[in-house]
Parts: structure tokens; sequence; C-alpha cells
């Protein structure tokens, strides 16, 4: 990336070249992609400047924009990004996008939803709709008193998109909403459905214990006994680990085995 970036500089300022635009877009790509995303964000934002004309001032702003929150300067992205908007440009939608992620990081889901629906109206059949429609997902579940909605929004979205990579991320959130708002059915059917397809994902002990939960709060004290086992063995140094094992000791109290219970917990006292 050094080399390349140094090559597109010569090239954005070698004399009546044509694509010096396209070259400066490509610069500030590579500086992004050296983990230099706000040096980054600033090259992109002289391209306008530069080149008026330029058939890439709108993704130059988008990219300006993307790297403003990649480093965490939330309100300065949404500045950036605001212009494209209102515009009839394919870069809008996605500038909402990252737009309302910036309003999320900032603890405002509503001007985040409000985005978003703005942007979904307006951009129907842009290849972006998936992340725009999860984003509002995301939005409605960071709203405590709305955050029922999002179980039926997530699990829509997987049944919608179902090739989106994204679908795991919905599946997994689908079953963590319904088990907040105490759905604890539709978070075992949700969670069933994640691990029927996605077992191998970095997600699944996270699932794992999601089910596992809902089975224990439905007193399915033997499923529940099972799934932390689950966890535990296809997990060993997972997320959970602690918890699973005293939570696995409960299932099995309630079911009355004692003795398999204080074995189960008993070496876990002197941790």
């Amino acid at each position: 990336f050094p080399e390349a970036e140094a090559r597109f500089a010569q090239c954005v300022v070698a004399k009546d070249f044509q694509y010096a635009d396209f070259a400066l877009l490509r610069q500030g790509g590579c500086m992004s992609d050296r983990g230099q995303p706000a040096q980054a964000a600033a090259l992109y934002q002289t391209l306008g400047g530069k080149f008026p004309k330029s058939q890439y001032v709108a993704a130059a702003g988008l990219a300006a924009g993307k790297c403003l929150y990649l480093a965490e300067q939330f309100p300065q992205a949404r500045t950036v990004l605001g212009p494209l908007l209102p515009q009839k440009v394919p870069e809008a939608a996605e500038a909402a996008y990252w737009t309302a992620r910036a309003f999320l990081k900032e603890k405002n889901p509503a001007a985040a939803l409000q985005t978003l629906d703005a942007a979904i109206a307006a951009n129907p059949q842009s290849p972006v709709l998936p992340q725009l429609v999860i984003g509002r997902a995301d939005s409605i579940y960071e709203m405590p008193a709305r955050r029922a909605e999002s179980v039926a929004l997530y699990a829509d979205f997987a049944g919608k998109f179902p090739m989106d990579p994204q679908v795991p991320q919905a599946l997994y959130m689908a079953s963590l909403a319904a088990l907040d708002v105490g759905q604890l059915e539709p978070a075992r059917t949700h969670a069933a459905a994640f691990l029927a397809k996605f077992a191998a994902h970095e997600l699944a002990p996270e699932v794992i214990f999601v089910a596992a939960e809902a089975e224990l709060r439905l007193r399915r004290y033997p499923e529940a006994a099972a799934r932390y086992a689950e966890l535990l063995q296809k997990f060993p140094n997972g997320p959970h680990l602690e918890e699973a094992k005293v939570r696995r000791a409960l299932a099995t109290y309630f079911q009355k085995k004692y003795d398999e219970a204080v074995a189960l917990i008993t070496p876990e006292i002197p941790k």
C-alpha cells in the first residue's frame, strides 16, 4: 500500500493526466488500507476542490465519511456525509447508512431511524437496501421501549435477504432481542434457525448461550443443561464460560439431580 500510494500521488500531480481524479481516489484508498483513516478522509475531501467536474466527487465524499466513522469521528462523519443524502446519486443510500451508524454510536437511535426510513423510501432498488434494513432493525433494538419490534424485523431480514452475509447476525439478534424482551419461544426458534445453518459461525457460542438461557427460563431444564454442556464442549475458551458452568449446574439442580449438580459445581468453587 505505501508504494502504491506514492505512485498514485505522482499521478495526481502529473500534468494533463486525464485520470488524476481517480488516482486521488485510489491514493486515499491506499492510505485508509494502511490504517490511516483520518488522513485518508482529509485527502478525499480535497477531490472536489481540485477536480470540481469529476465524476468521483460523490464517491470521495462517501469514502471520506466512512473513513471518519472508522476514525471514530462520528459528528464529523455525519457532517461530510450529510450533503450526499438528498442527492440523486448511487452513493446517497450508503451515505445514509453510515450516517445512521454514526448516530447509533452517538446513542441517538431515533435520529438513526429517521435517516434510514428516509433512505429506504428514496432508494427502494439500491444494492445497499439490505444494509439500510438491518440498520433500521438495529436502531429500533437500541430503543428499549420498541425493542420487541426488532425481533420480527431481524427475522424478516433473514427471510427477505437469505443470501446476504448479514443473515447470521440478523438471526443472532432476533434470538437475543427475543430473549431480552421475554419472548422465550421465539428466542429458541431463531437460535435454532441460526444453529441449523451457521453452526461454524463465530457467533455460534453466543447463540448457543441464548438458546440455553431461553430453555432455562422456559423451565426446560434437561434441554437447558444440554445446551450449556454443548457450549462448554465446543467452545471451552469461548465467551460465557464461567457463567455457563454455573448455569449448567443450576439446570441440573432444578432437575433434582443434586449429587450431579454438586459434582459439576464443586471444582469451580476454588476458582
